[in-house]
């Protein structure tokens, strides 16, 4: 499909066609630098970050432009409460955020420019403004004719009549009209020498809107493709650049504009009057760079996005899971003594999943899942034993389309560590306790190679002095050396506090069998039987085994065996968690009529006594009332657990089922919210 992308300009999603065939030029407005960068940025930076990555990858020639605006009046203020030179603090803080920007991933630019550096390019537009009637000189200051451009307003869609009813003139400006906007201003009493230039208007600065448009017609000529930045820029700054760009040239600034959405902390506007202002550099405290990327990917770029911890935990663990499947499947290559081998070429298919869904306005999220689902492949693959060319392709696959998204691109191992010291950090746990762990992914190779040989580790000679030491059920036993047997119960290897008995061999089941059990653990509700799924049950779903999902769980699968939408991709990650012990195992909502499983719903905690609980169902048994009263079931369950005071779930509201069912489960609705995600959140409380 043609590469699809949502204009602002033109409030619609529009086929792209650059200026010059095959070459895209992209300006996006980067960061004023007078303090650390937060998590706003971050979403603005790794959003066009992947738009780069992927263009590039795709075959376009891309040339990406993003600006450092280091001369503002922030900066200006914030130095002097600092005692230092504007010029120092502005390069100070874009040292820090090319810091920050490393560990999230995030590219340079190909040029990044600064505004001190283009103050000649200011002033020759700004002249050409006034020399067309466009701008005028004011006691050193110049403006902007706001109505002197007809477009004005067109990628706002504002009205002037509106504008000019919420406009003022502050304090020492000598605008002809409230409306008109800052080209140059003049010298203040008391600024530095180092933020002051000299002007045929007199000695001064830019303003802040002339900067871009200076600096992005210089790298990428009067005319380009695609002009982006955070939604909060389109008005005024990316409307003032239009207007006095186009007056200037007389031709169109930018084809395509493309804004990202807002960031919200827990619901409520980022904000350091509310507490709630989170740095990149306080989250990397806690988190992994990429597992913020994640988090910042898992929603489309246009869209609200709302930063929760839950939420930041879960792409850590999706993180977890990439890294954990590219390490295991790397020892299963070099146990098959395959890793030296050239590498094959990407799989089509998965390639183009993920294409198709990037070429669809830069869809992120649903690239995000369908890369998951390609990892849950090659865990599969890899567990069936499958080829190693086989494995090899999907391997190779899954690194390249993570580097498309900008993730899983450090060695599986070492990454891993680094993860794991991070996670040791944000739980209080001192280091060492985490560095002499055992490696589970040194475990996970050493289980492959047993289980390729289908026999048990060679025994050591029997004939030494010392006997031979066997480890059977969990216990260790020795057998006396040679030449000391019939020499009494020791000699022979037994213990004469034991009974002489002789010990009943029994033939040892192979390792997945041992784990295997059928779960017991479930719930009733008037249609519907609950029941946890452990290891194995999960195990045999990834497998798509139907014959064994239903000896383990009840259910009767329909064939082919398949998984709810959103649960789906879960399903290796799912498994790989409860082989670790790590978590409870999700539940299967199965009919207890029919034995036909209609969905499937899981709980995590969030902190604070509050338990998370999410849900998928199949789309034939939606609107039928089963997930309510699923949902409704699992809040009883988890409201017994020790600690829990409160319950978010998604929950329809005014369901007649949902009422009778939470009656029954002694649950009061106590309030609701809205999540970007999940859609509408319920709050559940225990009832008086």
């Amino acid at each position: 499909m043609p590469l699809r992308v949502f204009n602002t300009l033109a409030n619609e999603k529009q086929d792209f066609t650059p200026v010059r065939p095959g070459r895209i030029g992209i300006y996006v407005c980067g960061i004023t630098v007078y303090d650390l960068t937060h998590i706003g940025h971050a979403r603005m930076l790794t959003a066009f970050d992947v738009m780069v990555r992927f263009l590039r990858w795709a075959g376009w020639e891309v040339a990406f432009v993003r600006n450092w605006t280091d001369v503002d009046d922030k900066i200006i203020r914030r130095a002097l409460e600092r005692g230092q030179d504007p010029r120092q603090l502005s390069e100070h803080f874009i040292d820090e955020c090319r810091h920050d920007m490393q560990s999230l991933g995030v590219m340079s630019a190909d040029v990044e420019p600064k505004a001190t550096d283009h103050i000649p390019e200011m002033q020759a537009l700004i002249a050409r403004l006034i020399e067309r009637g466009n701008a005028y000189a004011s006691r050193g200051d110049v403006y902007f004719a706001v109505r002197s451009f007809p477009g004005y307003g067109k990628l706002s869609k504002r009205n002037l009549d509106d504008l000019r009813a919420g406009a003022r003139v502050e304090p020492g400006e000598q605008k002809r009209d409230p409306l008109d906007f800052a080209l140059w201003k003049a010298a203040k009493p008391g600024e530095p020498a180092s933020v002051t230039w000299e002007s045929p208007w007199g000695p001064g600065r830019p303003g802040w809107h002339i900067e871009c448009s200076a600096m992005c017609q210089k790298y990428l000529g009067t005319t380009f493709d695609v002009h982006g930045g955070g939604k909060d820029l389109v008005f005024p700054h990316h409307e003032n650049e239009i207007a006095q760009s186009e007056a200037a040239s007389g031709q169109d600034l930018a084809h395509y504009w493309l804004h990202n959405g807002f960031i919200t902390i827990d619901a409520e506007k980022m904000s350091k009057s509310l507490g709630n202002f989170r740095t990149i550099r306080d989250l990397l405290a806690h988190w992994d760079g990429e597992a913020l990327r994640a988090f910042l990917l898992s929603t489309h770029y246009r869209h609200p996005i709302n930063f929760t911890e839950a939420a930041v935990l879960e792409a850590d663990r999706r993180v977890d899971y990439f890294y954990e499947t590219l390490a295991k499947g790397d020892a299963y290559l070099a146990q098959k003594k395959l890793a030296s081998r050239p590498e094959p070429d990407p799989l089509k298919e998965h390639v183009e999943a993920v294409r198709e869904a990037m070429e669809d306005d830069f869809n992120t999220a649903e690239a995000l899942a369908r890369l998951e689902r390609l990892y849950g492949t090659l865990n599969a693959r890899v567990d069936a034993r499958a080829r190693p060319d086989e494995v090899a392709a999907l391997l190779q696959t899954a690194r390249a389309l993570s580097g498309v998204l900008g993730l899983a691109s450090r060695a599986p191992l070492e990454a891993v560590r680094q993860r794991r010291q991070i996670a040791a950090g944000r739980k209080g746990i001192g280091g060492g306790a985490v560095a002499h762990r055992p490696d589970p992914l040194a475990c996970a190779r050493a289980g492959i190679a047993r289980a390729d040989r289908g026999r048990a580790p060679a025994a050591p000679d029997r004939g030494g002095a010392q006997g031979h030491r066997s480890e059977v059920g969990g216990r260790a036993h020795r057998r006396a050396p040679r030449g000391a047997q019939g020499k009494g119960f020791r000699a022979r290897g037994r213990d004469p506090r034991r009974s002489r008995c002789p010990r009943r061999r029994v033939a040892r089941r192979p390792w997945r069998d041992r784990v295997a059990r059928v779960a017991v653990n479930r719930l009733l509700t008037p249609r519907l039987e609950l029941v946890q799924l452990d290891f194995a049950a999960i195990d045999a779903w990834v497998a798509r085994d139907a014959g064994r999902l239903e000896k383990l769980t009840g259910a009767r699968f329909p064939e082919p065996v398949d998984a709810p939408p959103l649960f789906d991709a879960d399903l290796p990650r799912i498994r790989d968690s409860l082989a670790g012990g790590r978590t409870a195992g999700p539940w299967l909502f199965v009919l207890r009529e029919t034995r036909e499983p209609v969905g499937a719903g899981g709980t995590a905690a969030m902190g604070d006594g509050t338990l998370f609980l999410g849900y998928s169902v199949w789309p034939k048994h939606q609107r039928r009332g089963y997930a309510s009263e699923a949902v409704l079931a699992l809040c009883a369950h988890g409201m017994a657990q020790p600690g829990v005071k409160r319950i978010r779930a998604t929950i329809p509201v005014g369901n007649l089922a949902s009422e009778r069912v939470s009656e029954r489960a002694g649950l009061k609705r106590v309030g609701k919210e809205f999540d970007p995600d999940a859609g509408e959140v319920g709050i559940f409380e225990r009832a008086q």
